[in-house]
């Protein structure tokens, strides 16, 4: 079974001449525990198509399957429980709750299901990621390469099948980016999630295994990243992003 499997999907936004169409016909599917990077220019569907793989908007035709549950099938109330259960999200903006400890922000969806806090499973994941002394801290204590760690503590805590990573590195400055990319690879490894990465990035595309490059709402080309930017960089050039 795939970790995911998008099948025609087509979205766009506004009416009439207004209108604009995002996706047209998209298709992906990815292996549970592949390591896959999503490249395109600035409107291209990218982000679009991480909002309708979790869920938060439905698609007007065509269908997302995430672990064998179609995503696209389910009403609100579902696709929230589906999202703190079975996905794990990193943004670009970290989207911390500034209101809770990082420790808190960490368990966050188990703490919405009422289900049992690992302490464990938080000090391990703490431990890896380098954020043990900042576990007690606010979000405005910490600093963007923390809140981003963070962050992805929260995506991984609960073991999903699948990661969604909006540019998770674009407020990070460029020792801090490196540092994240090696990471996500690292632990793409170690804990078997599959990884789906929006980025504009060369250099954070080679992270992943393999690299998809979406223009005109589809994707046009994909092939192995070989961890080489350069020929990343080259085939973004070929194709005008």
């Amino acid at each position: 079974m795939e970790a995911l499997r998008a099948c025609g999907v087509w979205h766009g936004y506004g009416r009439g001449s207004a209108r604009a169409e995002v996706l047209r016909g998209f298709s992906l599917e990815m292996q549970r525990g592949e390591f896959v990077a999503l490249m395109g220019p600035s409107g291209s569907g990218k982000s679009t198509f991480l909002h309708l793989t979790a869920g938060l908007i439905l698609p007007e035709k065509g269908s997302i399957f995430v672990d064998g549950r179609e995503v696209t099938a389910m009403d609100d109330s579902a696709a929230a429980k589906f999202r703190r259960r079975h996905l794990g999200i990193v943004f670009q903006s970290f989207n911390l709750v500034e209101s809770l400890t990082a420790a808190r922000n960490i368990v966050l969806g188990a703490t919405l299901d009422r289900a049992a806090v690992s302490r464990e499973r938080l000090h391990a994941l703490a431990s890896r990621l380098g954020i043990e002394k900042a576990l007690e801290k606010m979000p405005s204590e910490l600093s963007g390469g923390e809140r981003q760690r963070v962050a992805i503590a929260r995506a991984l805590y609960r073991k999903p099948a699948l990661i969604l990573a909006d540019e998770p590195t674009g407020n990070l400055d460029q020792k801090n980016a490196r540092e994240l990319c090696a990471l996500l690879g690292e632990l793409n490894k170690e804990e078997g999630a599959a990884i789906l990465l929006v980025t504009h990035d060369p250099v954070v595309a080679a992270s992943a295994s393999r690299v998809c490059f979406l223009k005109d709402g589809a994707i046009a080309s994909t092939m192995p990243t070989a961890n080489d930017p350069s020929a990343i960089a080259r085939i973004c050039m070929q194709q005008e992003f």
